[in-house]
């Protein structure tokens, strides 16, 4: 088996610290919550405040990436799930994940999750997991029945399932009180 690991949310528990994130830059800019979340998106900021131009919410997602950045110790790694690249080994693994590829480095490196040369930024459309169980398949030379993939979004879980491959759900225990 060959597994394929979700990194933001799945790998490294990253929600507290992106809703720390986005409730920084919220503040910074004026603003506040409207609804209590588990995980602030750029789709949750455009719903909260969908008169915001383009470039405000931009200013936003900046200063959240900015914080991200500088507070990566807010981060989670799971051990279970950091168990499985150490037990399989860089030649069986390999990561994949939406997040920005600056954002994703940071994480990896404060968590010392180093050396993995196969990692697919990848948006996760539908269009795009056909890609990626394409493109794992091609790298490590297997049939789709090879595959496992780890990951925390129900949508990109259905779209697995949609193509059978092996999924395994990985979730996490929230603390909602979050301050910033």
């Amino acid at each position: 088996m060959f597994h394929i690991i979700d990194v933001d949310n799945t790998l490294i528990y990253t929600d507290i610290l992106n809703t720390k994130g986005y409730l920084h830059a919220l503040i910074e800019k004026g603003l506040e919550p409207l609804d209590e979340v588990l995980r602030i998106t750029r789709d949750t900021i455009c719903q909260w405040y969908p008169n915001l131009r383009e470039d405000e919410i931009q200013e936003i997602i900046d200063l959240k990436q900015q914080y991200v950045s500088e507070h990566v110790c807010v981060s989670q790694l799971n051990e279970p799930i950091a168990e499985v690249l150490t037990q399989q080994g860089m030649s069986r693994c390999a990561l994949w994940t939406a997040a920005h590829p600056h954002r994703i480095q940071g994480l990896l490196n404060f968590h010392r999750v180093t050396g993995y040369k196969t990692i697919r930024y990848s948006d996760k459309s539908a269009e795009d997991v056909v890609q990626a169980i394409q493109y794992f398949c091609d790298l490590f030379g297997c049939d789709t029945k090879e595959l496992c993939f780890y990951e925390d979004s129900q949508y990109v879980i259905r779209e697995l399932h949609r193509h059978n491959v092996t999924v395994k759900e990985v979730r996490m225990c929230y603390n909602t009180n979050i301050a910033v």
